[in-house]
């Protein structure tokens, strides 16, 4: 059952990112509203189900507000502005970078080292974008990495794996003082209640804006995704689980090009397949 709901939340991730590369004319303040605001109260239940509700002490709400939060904003920011600006076949790969970023931040944090097996995975990683080339220039790796270097939303894909490195490493902090379901909880409400102020109170955006179909799309898949992952890790150990949720690189690769016609895809799924190849080795090194 927990390799089952590990498909379903990556392909929920997949189809929310799906949503948002439909939705490039709104503010990515508006998309993360909605996805963090649909899925306060799927956390909730999960939280009465699967864990217990306490209240934190403060070092619990410091690591909260003053580091995950503003990490968390940023990210959601240029995760959104990255669908929004490059195909998903191409940007939602490059998000498995954040395996790479957390490997220096989990030495030098948590004291954390990498095996062989480990450094093959980050070898397989870097190897995989020399497939996803845009473009018609075949594999050769510098003229496909110049072209990958013009995409704007490549690069906002790299700063958003680069932050989600940094918060997964916060998180693990946090869990220290709250179970991970009720850190989820907060660090959501906390999220969507930021977001909902900056747009009401600075950005004016309109309720009949907010009920766009792409918006209230990405925000139900983003709550599925979310019950799914917490519901899956209560069946796998967290290794496995997260192994099975990076299939979500290559959903983005097939949503991609039957969903938005993206070009590519033999090309674009070989080098998913050695990104998400190399996660596994990673996170079994």
């Amino acid at each position: 059952m927990g390799i089952l709901f590990g498909l379903i939340a990556a392909l929920s991730n997949s189809l929310q990112n799906t949503f948002i590369g439909t939705a490039q004319r709104i503010s990515p303040f508006a998309v993360n509203f909605l996805r963090f605001a649909v899925a306060i109260p799927v956390l909730a239940v999960l939280v009465g189900v699967f864990s217990r509700w306490q209240a934190p002490p403060a070092p619990f709400w410091v690591l909260l507000l003053g580091v995950s939060l503003p990490i968390e904003i940023t990210l959601s920011y240029f995760y959104v502005k990255a669908f929004q600006y490059s195909a998903q076949s191409l940007a939602g790969p490059f998000f498995s970078l954040s395996a790479l970023f957390l490997i220096p931040l989990g030495y030098v944090v948590l004291g954390e080292a990498l095996s062989l097996v480990g450094f093959l995975g980050v070898l397989s990683v870097l190897v995989g974008p020399f497939f996803l080339g845009v473009g018609g220039s075949g594999i050769h790796p510098f003229k496909i990495h110049r072209k990958l270097f013009r995409e704007r939303g490549l690069w906002y894909m790299i700063i958003a794996a680069l932050l989600a490195s940094m918060t997964t490493t916060a998180a693990k902090f946090s869990y220290h003082y709250a179970p991970p379901l009720l850190f989820a909880f907060y660090l959501v409400a906390a999220l969507a209640v930021s977001m909902g102020l900056y747009l009401f109170m600075w950005q004016r955006i309109s309720l009949r804006q907010m009920l766009e179909p792409s918006l209230l799309s990405s925000g139900v898949a983003y709550s599925f995704g979310t019950a799914f992952h917490f519901i899956g890790l209560s069946f796998l150990p967290a290794a496995y689980f997260v192994s099975v949720k990076r299939v979500s690189a290559i959903f983005d690769v097939f949503l991609g090009r039957i969903i938005q016609g993206e070009e590519h895809f033999r090309q674009r799924m070989i080098g998913a397949i050695l990104m998400v190849a190399g996660l596994v080795l990673i996170v079994f090194g």
